[in-house]
């Protein structure tokens, strides 16, 4: 029978995050060792790191715990299409260092120096997959309502953060004469997307499957954290409840641009809320759903490993 306390003991152990990094260590080298796959490496590292430090900074996690970066750690292993490298394994580091500012600007709106510097990571990030623009909306409501630190000099501060990069873009246009390789490159960007139905030819079967794991996690995750925000002191609240409306919003996200970059981004806030659900549910039920989704990691990870998706076609 699988013990109450599951969860809460793995949650808690100084060894989870290190038995997660050697695992993912296998699996990443399974797939041998390239520039590129050295690449993504280096950027997974640092994602996970950053997160990791945003736990720590701003007490996310009411128990002393790496249960986010240690489901993120897995959660990339797992998925074989995010070990290449490209300029979109950037992107995640680009939104957390949005987080770290906003969360560092709790309740001060006359400091206008955090919103600006946000927007200016995430505008940046949007050179890279110009998709995440949408998520501006999201970050800036949760800023005036649950981080407290909206006033109109910081919105102003905000808004120009995020024009800033594309100013400076177009000055750029301006002075090479360079309009036509500009005005291909919007129209990529302008592009409609393909949307969830005609999108779904880019869901392998491998990717499907962790997305319902990942979507499951997150979803009582977020519904445990909504619950219990009271138990939290009023930073870490604020902080919460903004990953968990990014996640939401990377869900959305996800569902109408069904590529790596998308798919990296609900990764992380979903990881990061299903770590912690993990770490901070009690009872029975909680270590069972722990050990149910702790047995389809490892499937995924075995089917990996074998290479058993290779034989999805013959089915």
């Amino acid at each position: 029978m699988t013990s109450p306390s599951l969860n809460r003991r793995v949650a808690t152990s100084m060894l989870t995050l290190p038995a997660a990094a050697l695992l993912s260590a296998a699996l990443w080298a399974a797939g041998g060792f390239s520039p590129a796959r050295t690449g993504g490496l280096a950027a997974a590292v640092l994602t996970i790191y950053m997160v990791a430090e945003l736990n720590n900074r701003f007490s996310l996690l009411r128990v002393r715990s790496r249960m986010m970066s240690s489901t993120l750690v897995l959660m990339l292993a797992v998925d074989a299409g995010s070990h290449a490298w490209s300029a979109e394994a950037l992107v995640p580091a680009g939104l957390l260092a949005a987080a770290f500012l906003l969360f560092e600007g709790y309740g001060k709106p006359a400091e206008p120096g955090f919103t600006f510097h946000a927007m200016l990571a995430v505008s940046l990030t949007a050179f890279v997959f110009p998709p995440v623009l949408l998520l501006v909306p999201v970050w800036l409501f949760s800023a005036g309502v649950h981080l407290q630190m909206l006033s109109w000099r910081s919105f102003l501060a905000a808004v120009c953060g995020l024009l800033l990069p594309w100013w400076l873009c177009g000055a750029w246009v301006v002075w090479s004469g360079t309009w036509a390789e500009a005005a291909a490159r919007a129209g990529e960007w302008l592009q409609t997307p393909g949307g969830i139905v005609l999108g779904l030819a880019a869901w392998t079967p491998e990717r499907a499957a962790q997305a319902l794991l990942l979507l499951a996690a997150s979803a009582v995750g977020a519904v445990h954290l909504w619950c219990t925000a009271n138990d939290d002191k009023l930073r870490p609240r604020a902080a919460l409840q903004t990953l968990s409306l990014q996640w939401a919003a990377s869900v959305a996200l996800v569902a109408l641009w069904p590529g790596t970059a998308a798919w990296r981004v609900f990764m992380l806030f979903s990881a990061m809320l299903a770590g912690h659900g993990f770490a901070t549910t009690e009872g029975r039920g909680a270590a069972r759903w722990f050990g149910l989704c702790l047995t389809a990691t490892a499937a995924l990870a075995a089917a990996q490993l074998c290479g058993l998706w290779k034989l999805w076609p013959a089915f």
